[in-house]
């Protein structure tokens, strides 16, 4: 796909769901200009990439989430990774977006390269069909917004503060949050009044095995899983919750993406992540909690 074609894809979509957006300043509602830029009514401006996505930050953000972890990434789910955790999700949402008006709104909030967007969009859309769903995938981190956008035209892909988020009040019908940090307010704010927030959380055993080689124990984790879902509980009424654990080997090649796409390896020793990169394969464990949330009454 050209890069005028891709912008002009872009415009088209934007324009269809414009409705989802207002302006990160002002708050305004936004609309496409001569196919080019996202314009509020108070001539806040913000150009659509010759790859489709729109960069909605007033600065550049400072993130240690760089092209070549969001590359292992994107390699890592086309292996299938986390395809279970993918097709739950799509089979939830297909389950209880029966009543729902159509289209069905999607958000990715923190959506990366995008992969898990993509595959939950593509299984949505084979039964809903093309008008049915609409996906917005959000982050704060150009490098994987700009990679999603490249690989996936059907979706809105925006590059953008949670905590300025470019979206409207009350537009979504489910907000997905995969392994990544939430703002919950600017979450209630999102979703529509029978929305559904679904959000992935590390399980005590996910990744263990790479845990042990980066740090010889299997319990070093930047986070407090136990804590990530008390602060979920605290926000939002749980109505559903899957644990989702399965096994997978990853050859030598695959772990090395593994290593280099997680946070895990960023605290640990110059020896340790050296010997990690250099084994032969990897039974590795991946142990996840769901938690489907509505707003408390």
């Amino acid at each position: 796909m050209s890069h005028i074609h891709r912008r002009t894809t872009a415009a088209n979509l934007l324009t269809a769901c414009a409705d989802l957006l207002r302006c990160p300043v002002c708050t305004r509602p936004m609309s496409v200009v001569n196919n080019t830029n996202l314009t509020c009514a108070n001539k806040h401006s913000y150009d659509i990439s010759k790859y489709g996505y729109v960069n909605l930050l007033s600065r550049p953000a400072s993130t240690k989430y760089g092209k070549p972890l969001f590359e292992s990434r994107h390699i890592i789910s086309e292996h299938g990774l986390f395809e279970p955790m993918d097709h739950w999700i799509s089979q939830y949402i297909q389950r209880s977006s029966q009543s729902c008006c159509r289209p069905v709104a999607l958000l990715d909030a923190g959506c990366g390269e995008g992969s898990h967007l993509s595959y939950i969009h593509e299984r949505l859309t084979s039964i809903y069909g093309h008008t049915g769903i609409v996906g917005v995938g959000l982050d704060i981190a150009k490098e994987g917004v700009a990679m999603a956008s490249k690989r996936d035209s059907s979706l809105v892909w925006l590059v953008a503060d949670l905590a300025r988020s470019p979206l409207s009040d009350d537009r979504f019908d489910y907000i997905l949050n995969f392994l990544s940090p939430s703002n919950y307010a600017e979450f209630g704010r999102l979703l529509k009044e029978d929305g559904r927030i679904i959000k992935v959380v590390p399980g005590p055993d996910y990744l263990r095995e790479l845990r042990t080689l980066l740090y010889g124990e299997p319990n070093k984790s930047p986070h407090s899983s136990q804590g990530i879902q008390d602060r979920f509980l605290e926000h939002f009424q749980l109505v559903d919750s899957q644990r989702l654990y399965y096994k997978r080997r990853l050859d030598r090649e695959l772990t090395r993406h593994l290593v280099h796409m997680t946070p895990l390896s960023w605290g640990a020793d110059a020896e340790r992540l050296h010997d990690a990169l250099q084994v032969d394969s990897l039974e590795i464990t991946v142990d996840l909690a769901v938690l489907i949330g509505k707003e408390k009454e």
